[in-house]
């Protein structure tokens, strides 16, 4: 078949059987089935480049947009989009890439096409999510993301984040992972630059709520921190999720959120109109908010009380150049015992070409 050999006619090409008869039948392959859509040829061999097959092919065979698992229209199609629309500013290899990628999501998604297949939209998202992270670091032509410039990486980062609302988002946590150890393994370490990205961690004071979901939780408290922080209206973006804790500090009873700033206009393709700014300036600001204690976070009706602030020269946070303490809880506030630490660790990259 096309989409598993690469190739649709030719010498080399053998009919792979559909189904193994020594392989159980899974919960998809037996359901009752009902009478599905005729769906041409062209479905069952993406090309990558067609974006439209996610509404002419999958959303055809499966009716999931306006349900939550919506995948089909809400992400993958943005995705295809916006690198159709953005396709010049990458570099050759980057865009040899997107076009890998892109064949690769949808490769993946071909099975549940077939006639005899019948799933579920929620089954659907958890298969299309299930593959972003493989068709991102090793598509089928070869070139990893880990292989790609630093600038196309941060493109291809902040071009897709800017597709969604809120700041976790659970592929982009896939992506993020992915960029962080091509970062932590660079043979040439990335340290302080020209502030166009900034990586933070920030601890708050636990509380169990927070461990039930902890990378929404740290989406929702860094957007309400956003907010305060006017970093939209100071052409910044965002994402954050939960980090691991602090065993040198030797607060495990803290909770991290790992937050990373960029500029819009440095790398949001969906922002060419972005004015410039200074990232590094962007963290003081805050970091003077948390000295003068003006950081009220609540989360989903929580107070959530912060400390201090630590800012890192590399990733590792092996080196840091300031620290900043946030004034104990006084006045009227209920007085919470022991203290509180916020430890921002600052992480600028030297990008001299994209």
């Amino acid at each position: 078949m096309c989409e598993m050999n690469d190739k649709c006619n030719g010498p080399d090409v053998y009919s792979n059987c559909s189904c193994d008869p020594n392989r159980p039948q899974t919960q998809i392959e037996t359901t009752a089935m009902s009478p599905r859509p005729t769906l041409p040829p062209w479905c069952f061999s993406p090309d990558g480049q067609t974006c439209s097959w996610y509404r002419e092919c999958l959303e055809e065979r499966y009716h999931c947009e306006g349900t939550d698992a919506a995948y089909a229209i809400s992400y993958a199609e943005k995705f295809c989009d916006l690198y159709s629309n953005h396709y010049r500013s990458f570099s050759v290899d980057g865009q040899q890439w997107i076009d890998a990628v892109r064949k690769c999501l949808q490769v993946g998604l071909v099975p549940v096409l077939r006639p005899w297949v019948s799933a579920t939209c929620s089954e659907i998202k958890n298969r299309a999510f299930a593959s972003h992270t493989n068709c991102y670091t090793g598509p089928s032509s070869g070139i990893s993301f880990c292989s790609l410039s630093l600038g196309d990486r941060w493109k291809v980062f902040w071009t897709i984040k800017s597709a969604f609302i809120g700041s976790f988002v659970e592929t982009l946590k896939g992506i993020w992972d992915t960029m962080y150890k091509c970062l932590r393994y660079n043979s040439n370490p990335v340290s302080v630059g020209n502030n166009n990205v900034e990586v933070t961690h920030i601890f708050v004071k636990k509380q169990d709520f927070m461990e039930r979901n902890p990378d929404e939780f740290a989406g929702k408290a860094i957007d309400y921190i956003a907010v305060n922080e006017k970093w939209d209206l100071k052409a910044m973006t965002w994402f954050s999720y939960s980090g691991l804790p602090n065993n040198d500090t030797g607060r495990l009873s803290d909770f991290r959120i790992d937050v990373i700033l960029a500029s819009k206009r440095a790398f949001d393709l969906n922002a060419p109109n972005a004015i410039d700014v200074n990232t590094t300036e962007t963290v003081m600001s805050f970091a003077n908010s948390v000295r003068n204690g003006q950081i009220r976070l609540t989360v989903d009706g929580a107070r959530v009380d912060v400390l201090s602030m630590e800012a890192c020269a590399d990733i590792e946070c092996s080196r840091t150049f300031i620290e900043v303490v946030a004034p104990v809880n006084t006045g009227t506030r209920p007085k919470i015992s022991g203290i509180f630490v916020l430890i921002v660790g600052v992480l600028s990259f030297v990008y001299r070409k994209f």
